[in-house]
């Protein structure tokens, strides 16, 4: 998920969360850039290494992502320290195919995939938080010397899984996320050496709380993450539908291009 720069006064507009305008505008109408949180995101071609502001988006300079307002309220949570944020993000991707753990194995139906994509996108994003690990010092001179702590792993994600698969294997897919994302958790916690590492995930939350049955039936996959034994006190779930907008619904009505 992505905004534009140009809709962040909107959310002054809002009547509960319009607070949290403040946090990310000052009140002359500049961005706030924050000098105790960083970003490391490597969007195509473009390696941003910076502290955080607007302009990290998956689209360029105009636009931001979640690791906006994450990033935001995670610096005011450690105010004692900096903050770190290794975004890796590719649109169009699942879980089920290019995100898929080596613990999960081969998908036991026809997935669509090649063998060289099952598994790439795990492994690049491996790769580049090792990275990004490897060369703080170089990249982060505001961080040298100070002492790294993997304190968790956000994960929002979900569309592909959702939307992509035919009806023969969609049930499937929607059944395996769970385990599938069980297998991740695992793997990144061996791979990185962090056996409790804690773990968010984001409910996929577009279309809100009357989603036609494809969504409800893939969120209801998602939800058992919840109640998985193997990530019981390490794991946050967070509904987002709740927070979907009716009004976007009728865009396509009122809007045309």
């Amino acid at each position: 998920g992505l905004g534009g720069v140009h809709t962040l006064d909107m959310l002054g507009e809002h009547p509960t969360h319009g607070y949290l305008l403040k946090k990310i505008k000052k009140d002359d109408g500049s961005i706030v850039v924050r000098d105790d949180v960083f970003v490391s995101y490597q969007r195509g071609e473009e390696k941003i290494k910076r502290p955080l502001t607007v302009g990290m988006g998956g689209w360029g300079a105009d636009w931001f992502g979640p690791e906006l307002m994450f990033g935001i309220e995670m610096g005011d949570y450690y105010k004692e320290q900096p903050v770190l944020l290794i975004k890796t993000c590719w649109g169009g991707h699942s879980l089920y195919g290019n995100f898929r753990p080596p613990r999960a194995g081969k998908p036991a139906y026809e997935s669509g995939y090649k063998p060289e994509e099952i598994g790439a996108s795990y492994h690049k994003m491996v790769k580049e938080v090792r990275e990004c690990l490897a060369n703080l010092d170089t990249d982060f001179p505001q961080l040298k010397g100070l002492k790294t702590e993997l304190c968790g792993f956000v994960w929002f994600q979900g569309w592909n899984d959702m939307c992509q698969p035919g009806d023969k294997i969609r049930q499937q897919v929607y059944d395996e996320y769970c385990p599938n994302f069980v297998h991740l958790v695992q793997d990144l916690r061996a791979e990185l050496r962090v056996p409790n590492l804690p773990v968010v995930m984001g409910e996929l939350g577009v279309g809100g709380e009357k989603a036609d049955k494809n969504m409800m039936d893939f969120r209801a996959g998602q939800a058992k993450i919840a109640t998985c034994p193997e990530l019981k006190g390490r794991l946050g779930y967070v509904r987002t539908a709740p927070f979907w907008y009716p009004e976007l619904d009728e865009l396509p009505q009122k809007v045309s291009v």
